[in-house]
């Protein structure tokens, strides 16, 4: 089984993003706690302010959970936003290092190899920790950051049933 495809930045990009917001469920509750805790910061001195002047905890307590779930969506929304621009500043530089360009990805009995204009590597079907099929890529994990990239379009039904054969049923993650 061959695939040929070409890695853009936006790939890289929402692998980044799927990595750090879906598939590292440790990295995706951090985003998600430090949205919370930006919004406390802001919710809670205002809440402070308005008990210490009305006496009252009840509206004090309501105002903090008020600001809290405005802010919280708006940050994590900017968090996304901050990783996109990060990753897109990152690799749009090094369009040369073999992760940007084309690329053969070959599954064999023993492994999958990928090809590049500068790169050559080979992973045994143990090596793999997990696939990730989204609707718009599939993502094969070697390790916690580290994962082969292919666009969904370049994926074949038969390119997946070969991948389904070779590893078991529970690394698989399938996201609509």
């Amino acid at each position: 089984m061959i695939l040929q495809y070409a890695i853009t930045l936006e790939d890289v990009v929402a692998f980044n993003e799927h990595f750090a917001f879906t598939h590292n469920r440790h990295s995706a509750r951090r985003m998600w706690l430090r949205a919370l805790s930006y919004a406390a910061m802001c919710g809670v001195p205002i809440a402070w302010v308005l008990h210490r002047d009305t006496h009252d905890t009840g509206v004090a307590i309501a105002v903090c959970a008020a600001i809290m779930v405005v802010l919280v969506i708006p940050y994590h929304r900017y968090l996304r936003h901050y990783l996109r621009r990060q990753i897109r500043g990152l690799y749009g530089s090094r369009s040369e290092d073999g992760t940007i360009g084309s690329h053969t990805l070959e599954g064999l009995s023993n492994g999958i190899k990928e090809s590049t204009a500068n790169t050559q590597s080979f992973h045994e079907w143990s090596a793999v920790q997990a696939i990730a099929l989204t609707p718009s890529h599939l993502f094969i994990y070697l390790g916690t950051p580290l994962a082969h990239i292919v666009p969904r379009k370049a994926v074949t039904p038969e390119f997946l049933s070969f991948l389904r054969s070779n590893l078991p049923v529970t690394s698989f993650e399938e996201s609509k």
